[in-house]
């Protein structure tokens, strides 16, 4: 595979990112404490297959489940093993820039998707959330993929990317429960294909990606019916 000049750009972009943010955490040993202690708590207990329980073994359903899902995946791998987090978390910190670089260069250019990244790269906000046990980072990176699907699907409305978008909706609410009416606001993207696609196709694909959130957040939904008897959609 021969690489391009804009391959070893976003390898330069990767590689100085993850560098900022690991010389940032390897200074950090906070213990977490407030929402962070929560989710530490959360993840334990579902890294050592106890569920997504309180520390006295009630159920929890106030903080969405996919942040502590991600940090119990971790533990599993490495242990209760807060620099582990915060590597993994450095790492996807480093894949935020380069998504910011792809996002600014399909929506405007590559000089402003380059300025953007590396403004990024620099960014104190984003390099201080690698190392927080807080969903800020992974939220953001979620975030970031809606994005990046949204300016695909405005190029080519294809059946797999409306899929992929419905998911990263679902999840993106999973991890804040906020996003929940989302989808709302990304109509304005299928109004402005109007011109471009069939109206029947176009609310095919809209109803395609709802579908998605609503199997990603099916398993949560059905979990909070069996423990509270009650419909709760996130938290």
């Amino acid at each position: 595979m021969k690489f391009s000049k804009e391959h070893y750009l976003l390898i330069s972009i990767f590689l100085l990112a993850f560098i900022v943010r690991l010389i940032f955490v390897l200074k950090g040993s906070d213990i977490p404490e407030g929402d962070a202690y929560i989710y530490d708590r959360l993840a334990v207990s579902m890294s050592h297959g106890n569920g997504y329980v309180n520390s006295d073994g009630s159920p929890h359903s106030i903080y969405p489940p996919f942040y502590p899902f991600f940090v119990s995946v971790i533990y599993i791998f490495f242990g209760h093993n807060y620099f582990a987090v915060r590597i993994v978390q450095s790492i996807i910190g480093a894949f935020i820039c380069v998504l910011i670089y792809h996002i600014g260069r399909k929506a405007i250019g590559i000089a402003v998707g380059g300025i953007a990244a590396f403004i990024s790269i620099f960014y104190l906000p984003f390099i201080k959330s690698a190392g927080l046990l807080l969903t800020e980072l992974l939220f953001t990176f979620i975030l970031c993929l809606i994005v990046f699907y949204v300016l695909k699907i405005q190029e080519e409305m294809k059946f797999k990317n409306c899929i992929i978008l419905g998911l990263l909706l679902g999840i993106a609410t999973l991890t804040k429960s906020i996003m929940l009416f989302f989808p709302i606001f990304i109509i304005p993207t299928f109004i402005y294909l109007k011109d471009k696609y069939k109206i029947s196709r176009i609310l095919k694909r809209y109803v395609l990606i709802l579908l998605a959130i609503a199997f990603s957040l099916m398993p949560w939904v059905i979990r909070n019916y069996n423990v509270y008897h009650k419909f709760v959609p996130v938290s």
